[in-house]
Formats: structure tokens, C-alpha cells, sequence
């Protein structure tokens, strides 16, 4: 019995025939699991390092700054960095300054770090582009807040 041929690439203007249970070619797909940060990477985040790190910004920002942004007053519980530091190495890590967010406004940052936009609350988004003059200068274009 004849196979189903497979499809082409959902990425316009690819013909490359798409990978099994996926729309996209290899070269169009999104990344997959070599995207996901690995165990060690992982491990800082169970340091006591990391968690008086995180302790001192949560007691020195106890609000959600994505929600002060919306002029809504929610209490964070997640110590974010604003630029990944696994986008500059873990060299960074202590180095990168954090903002404090509630669970739903990390996650929407989150997905926006996926699409290559570092938000700040209360500033303008970073680029990439930000981030390597960060590494080279150690300081963030975030002097200024934005207009509401």
C-alpha cells in the first residue's frame, strides 16, 4: 500500500517537504529540545547563592512591575532577569539586574523572549542588540521610563 506523500513546508515560499507530525522543513521548524536550557544551566537556580539573590529583590520590590505598569497592585513572586543571562553566558548571571513579576506577567515576558524582545517593565523592550552592549559596557538603555 502507497505511503501518503508528505506535505510541504508551511513557511511561504518553501517547497522542501515538511517533517513527520510537523508543517515546517528542518530548516523553517521552530526550535526544539537543543533550544531548551539545560540541566546545569538549571542547577544555579537551586543555589543558596540565587535564592538570597532572589530573597533581596522580592523584600526590595515586593509588587509586580508589569502590573504597576497596568496600574494594577499584585504582589511578585518571581525574581526575573531582564536580559536571559544564558543569552550572554553564565557569567552573567549575578551581574544582570532583575525586576520583580507575578507569575502571569513572567510568562508573557517569557514568550516575548522567544520572539527576540527582552521587556521591562516601565522602559522600552530591549533587542539583542542591547543585550551584547550590555556585555561590552555593563550598563542597560533603561535610564528613562517609557510614556505610559
Amino acid at each position: 500500500m502507497p505511503s501518503i506523500p508528505r506535505s510541504q513546508c508551511a513557511h511561504m515560499g518553501c517547497k522542501a517537504p515538511s517533517v513527520p507530525h510537523s508543517r515546517w522543513c528542518v530548516d523553517h521548524g521552530p526550535a526544539t529540545a537543543n533550544a531548551a536550557p539545560s540541566r546545569a544551566d538549571n542547577d544555579v537556580y537551586k543555589g543558596t547563592a540565587w535564592a538570597t539573590i532572589r530573597a533581596r529583590q522580592l523584600s526590595m520590590y515586593p509588587l509586580c512591575a508589569g502590573c504597576q505598569t497596568r496600574g494594577i497592585v499584585q504582589s511578585a513572586n518571581v525574581a526575573d532577569h531582564v536580559i536571559p543571562w544564558r543569552l550572554l553566558g553564565r557569567d552573567y548571571f549575578r551581574s544582570i539586574p532583575l525586576q520583580s513579576l507575578c507569575v502571569e506577567c513572567h510568562s508573557i515576558k517569557t514568550g516575548l523572549e522567544s520572539k527576540g524582545i527582552y521587556r521591562v517593565f516601565g522602559y522600552r523592550d530591549l533587542t539583542i542588540d542591547d543585550a551584547r552592549a550590555f556585555a561590552e559596557t555593563g550598563t542597560l538603555p533603561i535610564d528613562t521610563p517609557s510614556a505610559p
